[in-house]
């Protein structure tokens, strides 16, 4: 290995830093950007990298990992997923772009698919609240 030249902490493309507030341990990219404009740098914990087992048990194999943050780093992917929280609410699976119209949560927009209800596999009903499909509804890529 050849000494550290230029390479900074604020430069580097993945860091290993104390827990985000936010995000505890879990692994994330700092990603300001619109789908298909990489990240700033992918963020890993002490305890994420030095205890695989913690970080295997809470997120999964360590590759998969992070590959899944390398696409958002380097292609400014999105999740491919929205989240349920404890209160049963839903983080985002549909959003409202600013060019209008309703996407699916990811970078999709060239993907052609269809929104159903997971459960029933009806049409999707608009939320009043929020003018986005109802949570128990999900986009299904055609392939």
């Amino acid at each position: 290995y050849l000494p550290a030249g230029r390479e900074t902490f604020e430069r580097a493309n993945v860091r290993v830093d104390d827990p985000n507030p936010l995000y505890r341990d879990n692994p994330y990219v700092q990603q300001k950007g619109g789908c298909g404009e990489g990240g700033d740098y992918m963020h890993l914990t002490p305890d994420y990298v030095l205890e695989k087992d913690y970080g295997e048990d809470n997120w999964g194999p360590y590759g998969k990992t992070f590959v899944h943050e390398w696409g958002h780093l380097r292609w400014g992917l999105f999740d491919e997923y929205g989240l349920e929280s404890l209160s049963g609410e839903s983080y985002p699976h549909f959003y409202r772009p600013s060019t209008g119209g309703i996407q699916p949560t990811g970078c999709s927009v060239h993907v052609a698919g269809y929104n159903r209800h997971m459960a029933t596999g009806g049409r999707c009903q608009l939320d009043p609240e929020t003018a986005l499909p109802e949570p128990d509804c999900r986009f299904y890529p055609d392939f």
